[in-house]
């Protein structure tokens, strides 16, 4: 997103072609939804540096291996701000969000699964 030139009000909305297929594939009512805000940021009517929450995103450690493919090349993250962490595996794309007492839980249960960082298993 672009702020327009001086004098414009508003932003510009730049799409990658995939997000623009995307957007077309979506159901009727969440599109809508999405097209108002867009042009709420092009007309000037919504800032979108206020829209939303802040994310706090910290790497978290020790990752599990991918639960889907097994590979080590997994980037898990978690959002101090509200204590939810994702995962996404860069070999096959698995990707979930759970909360940390999920994560701690998964660790717990699945010791064969835990990749230490700085040893050989961390990829």
């Amino acid at each position: 997103m672009e702020k327009k030139k001086k004098g414009k009000k508003g932003y510009t909305v730049v799409m990658s072609n995939d997000v623009k297929k995307g957007i077309e594939r979506m159901p009727r009512v969440p599109k809508k939804e999405l097209l108002k805000v867009m042009e709420g940021f092009m007309s000037g009517e919504i800032d979108p540096m206020e829209v939303g929450k802040s994310v706090n995103f910290e790497k978290l450690t020790p990752g599990l291996r991918c639960r889907k493919c097994g590979a080590k090349e997994v980037e898990w993250l978690i959002d101090r701000s509200d204590g939810e962490v994702t995962y996404r595996c860069r070999i096959c794309g698995e990707h979930a969000w759970m909360w940390e007492r999920e994560y701690e839980e998964a660790v717990k249960k699945n010791p064969e699964l835990v990749l230490h960082e700085g040893s050989e298993e961390s990829g």
